[in-house]
Order: C-alpha cells, then structure tokens, then sequence
C-alpha cells in the first residue's frame, strides 16, 4: 500500500510541476505578444484581475474585485460611448 501510495504522490507532483511549467511559458507568451500595456479591463466580475495578475501587470480597472450585474455594466457602457463621442467632437 505504501508503494502505491509513494507512486501516485509522485506522479501528482511531476503533473503539477508540468502545469506550472506550461502556465508559465503561456504567460511569457502572451506577455511578449501584448503590444499596449496601459489598458482598462471592465468586467462585470473579478475575473478581468485575473488578466492583470496573470500579465504581472497593475491593476488600472475602477471595478477591481467587485461584482456589478451586466445591466449596470452595459448601461456604463453606453454612457462612456456617449461621453467620449462628445470629447472628441
């Protein structure tokens, strides 16, 4: 039993450590590959930190750990789309 323990304890590290490995190469990846680095996510969760922190970016968004249903976001939106329509005019 031991063995089989040993084995299969083994077998879950060298997959966590493959994992990582692979995490880490998509990120390098990914961050080589971003051209603008001064952006704003804006999501209607927490997810869009996990961009940033994945990036090794700061984080630049007013929403960062909030949760807004996606009827205020949308409405947000729509007046931001306004706002800018009438500063570049």
């Amino acid at each position: 039993m031991k063995i089989i323990e040993c084995v299969q304890n083994r077998w879950n590290n060298i997959l966590y450590e493959i994992q990582n490995k692979e995490r880490s190469w998509y990120r390098k990846k990914k961050l080589r590959q971003l051209r603008n680095r001064d952006f704003t996510i804006l999501a209607s969760n927490c997810c869009g930190t996990f961009m940033y922190y994945d990036l090794r970016l700061p984080y630049l968004t007013p929403t960062v750990n909030l949760t807004i249903d996606i009827n205020v976001v949308l409405v947000y939106k729509c007046g931001q789309e306004k706002l800018n329509n009438l500063y570049y005019q």
